[in-house]
């Protein structure tokens, strides 16, 4: 992720994952945190930002975190689940039958 985007977590066993650009908030994950699973519950980028790739960012950050904790993601976002089912590359952190 470049320099001037960061992604920052609020809470643990619920929260969210914010998105920061030149310190502004931009975007967020809502998820939360059941045993081994990860519930993303909702994707929101800032409409004026929309189209440029954030929302991803915000599922990255999710799935990296998913992979860190040895957690599976199971998106209840349609956003999400579009994203995670559409990129192999999320296959080892997705539940199965969960998008």
């Amino acid at each position: 992720m470049p320099a001037e985007y960061s992604v920052t977590r609020e809470g643990d066993a619920a929260g969210a994952l914010v998105l920061w650009h030149e310190g502004r908030r931009i975007g967020r994950l809502d998820f939360r945190v059941s045993g081994p699973l990860l519930y993303v519950d909702y994707v929101f980028v800032d409409p004026s930002l929309r189209g440029r790739g954030l929302g991803v960012r915000l599922v990255d950050a999710a799935a990296d975190w998913a992979r860190e904790t040895r957690r599976t993601l199971h998106p209840i976002c349609g956003y999400a689940a579009r994203v995670l089912r559409s990129d192999a590359r999320y296959h080892d952190v997705l539940e199965p039958g969960g998008a």
